[in-house]
């Protein structure tokens, strides 16, 4: 009689360490046979996955943004509504002027002032995303964003750069914090690793 306790004890001990080994495993982050990240990891991973694809869609609604044909002007209201309050906005960094910040509103004028100039007023100016880097921790990210300049008539790169990005989300969507840029010139080429491949 005192038996039959002790082996039903053993099953549901043996039933207990079924069901908590799995779950103590993976709360210690081990990986399975395959290499693979536990489940936490993966959820993470996919979450990650997920935020840089909608990123990557917040980045080419910005650039599309910035482009504008003769005679028109960048789409104005999309940058505002992607643009974090208090957003950063440093000119292109050039060696012969030190940095400073703007801010969106100092950022816009500045723009309209290059969509009005009588340079692209008649041309228009469109930029094409040549590459991206997308790093992202919870609800922050980091991105590069190497594009190429060029007037819609005929094509022709006539600035290459890259633009380093922070985005936050808001709980809605990511939106922009700052923003700067480094041209391409003469003893400072873009590095072929921003590029895609």
């Amino acid at each position: 009689m005192i038996a039959a306790p002790a082996a039903m004890r053993d099953r549901l001990a043996g039933r207990l360490l079924a069901l908590i080994l799995p779950v103590a495993l993976l709360a210690a982050g081990c990986r399975a046979p395959d290499g693979s990240v536990d489940g936490a990891g993966r959820s993470a991973d996919v979450r990650a996955e997920r935020a840089r694809r909608a990123i990557r869609a917040t980045l080419d609604e910005l650039y599309a943004a910035f482009c504008f044909d003769p005679g028109a002007e960048p789409d104005w209201e999309t940058q505002r509504r992607i643009y974090l309050e208090g957003a950063v906005f440093v000119p292109s960094i050039r060696p012969d002027r030190p940095p400073a910040g703007d801010d969106t509103e100092r950022f816009l004028a500045d723009f309209r002032a290059f969509a009005r100039s009588e340079s692209f007023r008649d041309t228009g100016f469109h930029e094409r995303i040549v590459g991206t880097r997308i790093e992202v921790f919870g609800g922050v990210a980091h991105a590069f964003v190497a594009f190429e300049g060029f007037a819609p008539g005929d094509g022709e790169t006539q600035t290459v750069g890259l633009d380093s990005l922070q985005l936050v989300f808001d709980g809605e969507r990511w939106r922009l914090v700052s923003f700067t840029t480094q041209f391409e010139r003469e003893g400072l080429p873009l590095p072929a690793r921003f590029r895609d491949s």
